[in-house]
């Protein structure tokens, strides 16, 4: 962006302009090399005030995520938090025309503006034409290499040399762990509600997708994932409501928080969160792994002193997906 300032003839001013002294011109050269001039004034008067810059009406904010599904326009960024850019400056234009704003996250915002690698404008045009669906309930949680490269459940965790099945009720309800070059570690996993309908899956790759059902909250930010159920049979079995209400009564008020992945360090992993399947169930809490059984008056419990009471899975049954806790 550079500028060059002229100085003008002063023009004679109007009655409407009686207070408005015009200094001089800026020649404008935009990225495209286009050359645009604007005024610049002082303002005379005891009582007059600058020109303010009006907000971006709510209508035009939402349009412009919607149009790009609820997270950065870029299609090369996961992020859902955004600024609103104007690719056709305010500065110069004073206008927020919806055809000429772009939304993008704050480090993509900063890229167009400071980025070491251009971003023209026809990029983000193409960005904007792009086909959409809401991706509000997707996104990726990224582990930082290197670190303890464990997965904590409760207050016990869980590692191995390569991978591991943690544990696998159903195609719909497991939680797998991979270990990869001594520093990469990732989750794979997912949850079901109790009619079998999937609720949140997490790729090895990191990606997650949450359901699009309404009655399911997602919150997110970056390295943490938190999703909420209503507590309903639609999503817990009732024996397990029971189950947990009469165990761990504190897990189970409304909303149920049906799972909860967070990154502590770098390759530290905590987990939380219910999957069951028929008759059987394992639950998550803060400082508990359990196992539920229909019928059964008392889950079965594994308690730890948190990092320092780690399970390390090793051999060939670790790589050929035998589950590290499993119902006989």
């Amino acid at each position: 962006m550079r500028f060059m300032q002229v100085t003008p003839k002063a023009p004679k001013p109007s009655a409407a302009d009686a207070r408005i002294k015009p200094d001089s011109l800026f020649l404008y050269v935009t990225r495209s090399n286009v050359i645009r001039t604007f005024p610049t004034v002082s303002v005379i008067g005891e009582n007059t005030m600058a020109q303010h810059r009006p907000d971006v009406g709510k209508k035009v904010k939402n349009k412009l995520r919607g149009e790009v599904g609820n997270k950065c326009a870029n299609p090369g960024c996961p992020n859902t938090k955004t600024h609103l850019h104007h690719i056709k400056e305010w500065a110069v234009y004073g206008t927020h025309d919806a055809k000429d704003m772009v939304a993008v996250c704050p480090t993509c915002h900063d890229a167009i503006h400071h980025g070491n690698l251009a971003i023209p404008d026809e990029t983000l045009y193409s960005w904007k034409a792009a086909s959409r669906v809401d991706r509000s309930r997707t996104g990726h949680l990224y582990v930082e290499p290197g670190g303890e490269q464990v997965l904590m459940l409760g207050s016990i965790g869980v590692t191995a040399d390569k991978r591991a099945m943690v544990f696998k009720l159903s195609e719909g309800s497991y939680v797998n762990l991979s270990l990869e070059d001594d520093q990469v570690t990732l989750l794979d996993m997912r949850i079901s509600s109790a009619r079998g309908d999937e609720l949140v899956k997490v790729a090895k790759s990191g990606h997650f997708k949450a359901t699009e059902n309404e009655e399911v909250t997602v919150v997110t930010r970056p390295g943490a994932l938190h999703v909420s159920v209503p507590c309903s049979p639609t999503f817990i079995p009732l024996w397990l409501i029971w189950g947990i209400h009469a165990n761990a009564p504190d897990f189970i008020r409304m909303p149920v928080k049906i799972f909860s992945v967070e990154i502590l360090s770098p390759g530290l992993i905590r987990l939380e969160g219910i999957w069951a399947h028929g008759d059987r169930a394992i639950v998550v809490t803060s400082d508990k792994l359990q196992f539920y059984s229909n019928g059964a008056k008392h889950p079965l419990e594994i308690v730890g002193k948190g990092k320092g009471s780690t399970l390390h899975f090793v051999g060939d049954q670790a790589i050929n997906g035998v589950p590290m806790f499993a119902y006989r």
